[in-house]
């Protein structure tokens, strides 16, 4: 998809505050690993009745055609709007550095296709706006559109998804071999066809990110560090998650969190955020959503448990 329109204007004339960078946020820092937050012991039973079961719920929202968890299959490519370049090139590379440290799919060394808008803005309203009125696709697919051009926590994520099929959907007149159909068919323009398959089969059908655009409150994020920012952002572009709630086992989501009560919340990636994305993109995700859930469960559960 060619870069939109709204871009070219949505920024001119704004004030752009300068996010809190730490020192060692410079450009001779390592983005290579994400940093972890240990969290405190829970029973076992209890984390595997309970509290995964809870935070997979959570961390995957899934696609309202299919019913199914999406994901990037193509390479992540983000391109960052309205901070300063270098605090730009950070942003990016730390999300390219989580993704690659979570087996997500990331281009090699060079120039990339975007497919991820990250934009700062004093204003994000107004560039949700632009974007609804001059490209409503990117808002996504939703059987309540009206949710999708409103605002309601100081980063959130918009996903343009795809559906794919790798099931047989037609037969030749002649009686020859029946056509597959495996291409990525986007979901704000439905074909009954494939909602039939999917429908029908319940699998060999699965969610994929065509493009997201994460917006981003300039004003609400100035007594964080750049670095938390981008490790928020980060679990945003790789899944779509609930921002309401606060779930036992603490995530970067928390960072902005109203409902975690006077818990401190993690700075960067936690423990539970890279079991849950490792099995994000290890999982198979072209079946029914109770059996992702469970796949998704047993990866996580496996990996917090340790060797």
């Amino acid at each position: 998809m060619p870069r939109s329109q709204w871009l070219l204007g949505a920024f001119a004339c704004m004030a752009i505050p300068h996010l809190h960078a730490d020192p060692a946020d410079g450009p001779g820092r390592s983005l290579e690993e994400v940093t972890v937050t240990a969290h405190k012991q829970i029973d076992l039973d209890t984390l595997d009745h309970v509290i995964i079961p809870q935070f997979v719920a959570s961390h995957g929202t899934p696609s309202e055609r299919i019913g199914q968890i999406g994901r990037w299959a193509d390479n992540i490519c983000p391109e960052i709007h309205g901070l300063q370049p270098l605090y730009d090139e950070f942003v990016s590379r730390r999300v390219i550095a989580v993704a690659r440290s979570v087996g997500a799919p990331t281009p090699p060394a060079g120039r990339c296709t975007t497919n991820v808008d990250i934009v700062f803005t004093t204003r994000p309203q107004e560039v949700l706006d632009d974007i609804a009125r001059t490209s409503p696709v990117l808002l996504g697919y939703s059987q309540r559109p009206a949710a999708l051009r409103t605002m309601r926590h100081p980063i959130e994520a918009r996903y343009l998804t795809g559906t794919r099929s790798f099931v047989s959907l037609s037969t030749s007149v002649n009686g020859n071999t029946p056509t597959i159909h495996s291409g990525l068919q986007i979901d704000n323009v439905w074909d009954p066809i494939v909602g039939q398959a999917g429908s029908r089969l319940g699998d060999h059908v699965r969610s994929e990110f065509a493009r997201v655009t994460v917006i981003a409150d300039s004003n609400a994020l100035l007594h964080h560090s750049l670095q938390s920012i981008a490790d928020y952002i980060a679990m945003l572009v790789l899944t779509r998650s609930a921002l309401e709630g606060c779930n036992a086992l603490p995530s970067i989501l928390d960072l902005l969190s109203s409902d975690c009560g006077g818990r401190t919340p993690p700075t960067s990636m936690t423990d539970a955020d890279s079991a849950y994305l490792k099995a994000l993109y290890t999982s198979n995700l072209e079946v029914k959503l109770n059996l992702e859930h469970g796949e998704l469960h047993d990866r996580m559960l496996h990996s917090m448990q340790g060797p």
